[in-house]
């Protein structure tokens, strides 16, 4: 049975084959860069506001006064690496509002709930500072500055409606799209600024600058290295729009325990499978499990990993990560619905969980949503189609996608065939499994029950004795297979 899947996964291979070269040459293109013109800098900055590229941010709860039919922003931005979708400046979900940001390119975005639009250039080189400037005119005309030369101009008529939605610095939202790099002497203008204007803004020390008379001339408010005073971060202008600098955590108020060991997963070899997948054939599934995620579940080019899950990659059910626009945790039901929500800080224990009850779909995190979405419908049936654990299936549903392995750890992976209860799901996360009732849980609706302390060789041993058992596929020996 081992040397059938073997053959299988050869197979696998060979079909990626043409997608890994389409991805190389997506990634050469967007490892362009364009050195800025620097011959109308006077001075760059020596340090800024700094952010980790996955858990910092600035909140500033103020909305009211962004709410503008023109407007410039402008900052100094030095990235650590050029490859990874990072967010300066943000209102409102993606596409909403305005957003200024490294994908591929630098884009400034303008948007509403009809469509958006956006000027963009090619990013500088890493660890260079460059000065940004995006300006939106009261005609909807977006216009994209470094150093105060125009590199781009987009015609294309947009708007900007008024919201409630807070500004947010160094990410897209906690968790999502984080800056790695350091900003300074951000500030945010209530009207469009001329080529004039914005030269002379980069060619001004700050010790030179005058703040009442910039305030009289459009200013509304002003953040940089400067101004920050522990958490608070100031803003010069004095209008009062201070922001706070936050870490982005995952709240463990009801945990009990976290795994001290669990089953290491290398994004390469290794990963589960559960070759009879006949007993979750059902119209109301959960799935668990606890993950503690590598650093490169964060990275813009991971991709689609799977965690726990059956069936065709298109009609696919339970939980995996991917790296599409902003890095989520995902827990979908076949064409029904996907939610998500972003991938928790890397190198840290959390505890997942995906729900379905015919009729909504949610995902936890340590026994709280986070993601809720309406989900009606019944599921479809797939036979004996496998799952998987650590890997993604591919459109057949019977075969491990080579590419989307997971990394990290993961420990006490369970199924039950039922929507677990928030209450439930809570219950679970306060008892060690030194002193679980895994009869019980059984008699709960429990299915499969897979730990890092129930390996026996190539095989996870199925706690609840339902004989639900995981083959071990990859090239990792047992005894280095759970390696903490």
């Amino acid at each position: 049975m081992r040397g059938e899947y073997i053959m299988k996964r050869l197979c696998a291979e060979i079909r990626m084959v043409s997608v890994m070269i389409l991805w190389l040459f997506s990634f050469t293109a967007f490892a362009q860069v364009e050195a800025p013109d620097e011959s109308n800098l006077t001075f760059k900055p020596e340090y800024g506001i700094s952010f980790d590229g996955a858990t910092t941010y600035i909140l500033v709860n103020e909305s009211e006064p962004f709410n503008l039919d023109e407007f410039t922003l402008e900052t100094w931005v030095r990235f650590n690496d050029i490859h990874e979708n990072q967010v300066f400046m943000n209102r409102g979900a993606a596409g909403r509002d305005f957003t200024f940001y490294l994908y591929d390119r630098v884009r400034f975005l303008v948007g509403s709930d009809e469509g958006y639009t956006h000027a963009n250039a090619l990013p500088p080189p890493a660890d260079t500072w460059v000065h940004m400037t995006g300006v939106f005119t009261y005609g909807g005309i977006k216009r994209l500055y470094y150093n105060g030369v125009l590199m781009n101009e987009n015609t294309t008529f947009s708007y900007m409606w008024e919201t409630d939605h807070p500004l947010y610095i160094g990410a897209l939202e906690p968790g999502l799209r984080h800056m790695d790099g350091e900003l300074e002497n951000l500030r945010i203008w209530n009207r469009e600024l001329t080529d004039a204007e914005i030269l002379k803004l980069v060619q001004t020390r700050p010790e030179n600058e005058n703040i009442v008379e910039m305030k009289a001339n459009g200013l509304i408010a002003y953040w940089a290295a400067r101004s920050v005073e522990g958490a608070l971060v100031r803003d010069l202008t004095g209008n009062g729009h201070n922001g706070v600098f936050n870490t982005f955590t995952v709240d463990e108020s009801f945990l009990s325990f976290k795994p001290e060991n669990g089953l290491a997963f290398d994004g390469e070899t290794t990963y589960a499978i559960i070759e009879n997948g006949e007993p979750f054939n059902l119209n109301q599934i959960s799935f668990e499990a606890w993950i503690y995620p590598d650093p490169v579940l964060h990275s813009r080019t991971v991709g689609f990993r799977g965690i726990v899950g059956r069936g065709p990659s298109s009609e696919y059910v339970g939980l995996y990560s991917t790296s599409h626009f902003g890095n989520h945790i995902h827990t979908s039901i076949q064409l029904l619905a996907d939610t998500a929500a972003p991938v928790p800080p890397a190198n840290s224990w959390v505890h997942i969980c995906g729900t379905f009850d015919q009729s909504r779909l949610k995902l936890y995190y340590n026994g709280i949503v986070v993601a809720d979405v309406a989900a009606a419908g019944d599921l479809i049936g797939w036979g004996d189609a496998p799952v998987f654990i650590g890997v993604a299936s591919d459109t057949d549903g019977y075969v491990a996608v080579e590419s989307q392995k997971f990394v990290g750890r993961m420990d006490n992976i369970r199924i039950w065939n039922k929507a677990l209860s928030e209450a439930e799901i809570r219950n679970l996360l306060s008892v060690t499994p030194e002193t679980e009732n895994i009869a019980a849980m059984k008699q709960n609706g429990l299915l499969v029950y897979l730990s890092s302390r129930a390996i026996d060789g190539y095989m996870l041993t199925d706690l609840t004795g339902n004989g639900n058992d995981a083959l071990i596929i990859g090239d990792v020996p047992v005894m280095d297979w759970s390696l903490y």
